[in-house]
């Protein structure tokens, strides 16, 4: 078990025994949330919901196989085809150095203009370092702490199809962004040269219930705390980026 996977099941075994305290105690009103301004500074660790691709470190270490999704706080493999419920969308953009670069340091853009660095992103970064960050949650699992989904590459189509269909539910039918659920699967394409897996999604029947809203919108408060303090040097999605780049026979 590495450090890293030592420290997500640390985090799970704490937010087990806060949701027993929980239950069983009342916080009196005058005290609720007195300190919380406190911790806004405080990083909340969040593991990845992952597509696993030829290249990726899990296959070699025999923890999954190829096109199996995988979360990474858990270790939990979840298998070709998962559920999830988005709580919360973000776009943003970055720019994980690569050898030909001429910079160490991640850059960052929240609104797609000007990076941490002062300088502007030209038309080809606004297209190419844009990146779609769901924050999810499986509803299999009624899990409150969230995972991070970042689509992008090959699997923007999929991308779309999640945020276009909550628009639509959220602008005609007033529905909260996590009254539905999707399906995430995968299929197999090739460049040409090389195979690699790209991201498909489909809409689930129905609505969630009660319970499983409840859940997701306590979810929702996690990510919201994540995306308030969020920084791009924190992200493993660049180790995303390299291992699809390797299946494609790119340089990364």
């Amino acid at each position: 078990m590495t450090e890293q996977t030592e420290i997500k099941t640390e985090d799970k075994e704490l937010q087990v025994q806060l949701e027993k305290e929980e239950t069983a105690m009342t916080i009196p009103q005058e005290y609720a949330g007195i300190g919380g301004d406190d911790l806004d500074d405080v990083k909340v660790p969040l593991g990845y919901t992952k597509l696993i691709q030829k290249m990726s470190p899990e296959v070699d270490s025999g923890l999954t196989e190829v096109g199996d999704f995988f979360d990474t706080s858990t270790q939990q493999v979840l298998g070709t085809e998962t559920n999830i419920i988005v709580v919360k969308k973000v776009t943003d953009w970055a720019w994980f150095p690569g050898k030909d670069d001429d910079f160490e340091d991640v850059r960052y853009s929240s609104d797609g203009i000007t990076w941490n660095t002062g300088e502007k992103l030209t038309e080809e970064d606004a297209w190419k370092k844009r990146r779609l960050r769901l924050y999810v949650v499986n509803p299999d699992a009624m899990d409150v702490v969230p995972n991070i989904l970042v689509i992008k590459g090959m699997s923007r189509g999929a991308g779309q199809f999640i945020t276009s269909n909550l628009k639509r539910f959220a602008k005609v039918n007033k529905e909260p962004i996590f009254a539905r659920s999707f399906k995430l699967s995968n299929v197999k394409e090739n460049n040409g040269k090389n195979t690699y897996q790209v991201m498909k999604a489909s809409l689930n029947e129905g609505f969630n219930d009660k319970a499983t809203m409840d859940m997701a919108f306590e979810a929702r408060k996690m990510a919201d705390a994540h995306t308030s303090i969020y920084s791009a040097e924190d992200d493993i999605v660049d180790q995303q980026d390299k291992e699809l780049k390797e299946d494609l026979g790119l340089d990364s």
